[in-house]
């Protein structure tokens, strides 16, 4: 899935984001590299990653509250799947 934009990827993990806005500014520039396109995927609410993926970033998040039903189908709802990602990335490459 990735075959077409794996040359222009990089995935990174912030599970704190209090964590990472207390480190320095090399630190932070070497964890989210200044870059034209940003997607971030959240399980839970988008509100913190606006700041860090930029004006033409994208958020995949969770938003809403009491949504229950099996996994599947709530990764699904949500956008929260390889497939969406894939296809969210190559929207914002233009690919």
């Amino acid at each position: 899935m990735l075959a077409k934009i794996g040359d222009f990827v990089k995935v990174g993990s912030i599970p704190c984001c209090e964590i990472l806005d207390g480190q320095t500014v090399a630190f932070k520039e070497f964890t989210l590299p200044n870059c034209e396109h940003m997607i971030a995927v959240e399980a839970g609410i988008s509100l913190n990653w606006y700041r860090y993926i930029g004006r033409r970033g994208k958020i995949i998040s969770v938003d809403d509250y009491g949504f229950s039903a099996a996994a599947e189908e709530v990764t699904e709802h949500f956008g929260l799947t390889v497939a969406h990602i894939v296809t969210m990335a190559n929207k914002l490459l233009d690919l």
